[in-house]
């Protein structure tokens, strides 16, 4: 699984719904709690966010790099850093 081009184009999503999306972002919070993705920063709320962002499918979720693959948490933190380097590209 590659968490660089499924953040990458989860990001490109956010950029076009929701451009600045990555200055609201903690990026620590990101990293220590993983139930704070990015879309429940942005959205307050993750089924919220998915259903702004159209992401209804569970293969969507895991393309756009809104989801793991798997519930294994070097998963979780390697999708986590995907997101921080994207976030830190468009700084």
């Amino acid at each position: 699984m590659n968490y660089s081009e499924n953040a990458n184009r989860g990001a490109k999503l956010l950029d076009l719904a929701h451009p600045g999306w990555a200055k609201q972002i903690d990026q620590i919070t990101l990293i220590e709690q993983r139930s704070k993705d990015v879309a429940t920063q942005l959205f307050g709320d993750y089924q919220r966010a998915m259903r702004l962002l159209d992401q209804s499918t569970a293969p969507q979720k895991v393309s756009n790099g809104f989801a793991p693959n798997t519930f294994e948490q070097r998963d979780a933190i390697a999708l986590a850093e995907a997101w921080r380097r994207e976030i830190q590209s468009r700084s």
